[in-house]
């Protein structure tokens, strides 16, 4: 008989294939806890990766926002602004228009005085007139009875 295929020999020969085999599954599931760990790191990695990007993109957004915002507020400005001068502006020419209005007003009511001054001046001249050619007429009548006695 050979001295390997004795019942010890095989016993020793078996107990060393299930203490390499116990061996390696556990440097196997040690493998595997590591490779575990390294997952779960990398997660872990691109979780806080992915947060950061995520943060970076509100900031943006924000940022983007904002200046949409400023630049609202500054065209509100630029409008309201030009509105108040358009409202000034108006209120410049209605008050041009009165100023005209009173002027013109004033001077119609001159040439209406003058008018009315120069009209009764002229009915005084031509009462003053009708009166001299009456005293004309009746001094030609006195004449002319006069004559027509004499005669």
């Amino acid at each position: 008989m050979l001295f390997d295929e004795t019942d010890d020999i095989k016993g020793l020969h078996g107990k060393l294939q299930l203490a390499e085999t116990l061996a390696e599954n556990e440097a196997l599931t040690e493998h595997k806890k590591r490779i575990q760990a390294l997952k779960k790191e990398q997660e872990q990695r691109f979780v806080e990766q992915q947060k950061r990007a995520l943060g970076a993109a509100e900031a943006a957004e924000l940022a983007k926002l904002q200046a949409a915002k400023a630049a609202a507020l500054a065209q509100r400005d630029v409008q309201m602004q030009q509105l108040e001068q358009l409202k000034h502006r108006i209120l410049e020419e209605r008050a041009a228009n009165k100023a005209e209005g009173e002027m013109i007003r004033r001077k119609a009511a001159e040439e209406a005085a003058e008018l009315a001054a120069k009209e009764a001046a002229w009915r005084a001249k031509a009462i003053d007139m009708n009166a001299a050619t009456k005293a004309a007429n009746d001094t030609l009548l006195a004449f002319r009875a006069a004559e027509r006695e004499r005669d």
